[in-house]
């Protein structure tokens, strides 16, 4: 075969996620992740559109989880199963979890590539990488490309896999940053490693917001958007849908800074750098000013040699904006 022969993209999630190649979905704790691949899984598998939306191509699903307690897995996805009608027990789900899988050990590895071979391009999902790294200091370079490498493996045996990664706790994540994928754990290998990556953001308790990172193939869907998990009182069933709009909410820096102002007072970069009890550098205190200005909620005026005075938009209350997510936010202290 010619080395320049190239597959056409393909769509296993329309528009969303490419068939045959590797994704990493990013978040912190409990930022919808889980709910966000099994949805996926159910909906792969028996063939239903993704989140009511998306087109799926109907696909055999592997799922090794080794971060989630296998009574907690096995309700969640029954659940789910059974919020887009179907029984998870007819589903073409092929599911481990707490089996000390190790993309690491070459015999699990051997398995899980010999299961891809018997299936017709599944769907693979790894959750999470930390757990299945053994020994490997993924903070290194060296081991971070190995490890890309071992999955990247599966992908071309014939799989679309979708590998679970955490973001670090120590920086904040904002769904206003243009790429979030530097806050993955570990080294900037396992992201380069991917052909793309999905963040994944956690609003409120049951609401998350999805951003595409289409890096090197071009996704049809590259803007955020968000989603809802509903369910029954009894728990019975549970599934996510797409809301019309992402919701707007405040980053942290934003929020810090937002404390500051008062009805009377006027403030500039160098103030603000000096009240502010978060350290922030002058890009961080500029970026926050810009979101602020972009909600309304102040306002900004030239003075001399390019200095900008920064003062709350007392407008605001006319507009009746204190009655959005942002602002309800944006005040609670």
């Amino acid at each position: 075969m010619s080395f320049w022969n190239v597959s056409q993209l393909t769509w296993l999630v329309d528009g969303l996620i490419p068939e045959l190649q590797s994704i990493l979905v990013l978040g912190k704790p409990h930022s919808g992740k889980s709910w966000f691949t099994e949805q996926l899984a159910v909906c792969v598998a028996s063939g239903i559109k993704f989140l009511n939306e998306f087109e799926v191509k109907q696909r055999s699903v592997v799922i090794y989880d080794e971060d989630t307690p296998s009574n907690t897995f096995k309700r969640r996805i029954d659940r789910l199963a059974r919020g887009i009608g179907r029984n998870i027990s007819d589903l073409a789900i092929d599911a481990h979890t707490n089996e000390g899988f190790l993309l690491t050990n070459s015999t699990n590895r051997n398995l899980l590539i010999s299961l891809v071979k018997a299936l017709d391009n599944p769907l693979v999902i790894i959750d999470s990488l930390v757990k299945i790294t053994g020994s490997k200091d993924i903070d290194k370079t060296k081991e971070g490309s190995s490890i890309s490498a071992l999955w990247n493996q599966i992908r071309d045996t014939g799989a679309t896999v979708i590998i679970v990664h955490h973001m670090t706790l120590k920086k904040e994540a904002r769904i206003y940053d243009m790429d979030v994928t530097h806050l993955s754990l570990g080294s900037t290998q396992l992201v380069a490693g991917c052909d793309t990556d999905i963040s994944i953001f956690s609003t409120s308790t049951d609401e998350f917001t999805i951003k595409p990172h289409g890096r090197r193939d071009m996704l049809r869907v590259n803007h955020p958007f968000a989603v809802r998990l509903i369910e029954d009182k009894e728990q019975t069933w549970a599934k996510l849908i797409m809301l019309e709009e992402p919701p707007r909410l405040p980053s942290g820096d934003a929020k810090s800074i937002f404390l500051l102002f008062n009805d009377t007072s006027s403030l500039t970069v160098e103030k603000i750098s000096k009240r502010t009890q978060k350290g922030l550098s002058e890009i961080d205190i500029r970026l926050a000013l810009k979101e602020l200005v972009e909600e309304k909620v102040i306002v900004s005026d030239n003075e001399a040699h390019n200095r900008f005075i920064y003062q709350l938009n007392l407008d605001f209350n006319s507009t009746n904006a204190l009655t959005t997510q942002y602002w309800d936010a944006l005040r609670d202290k």
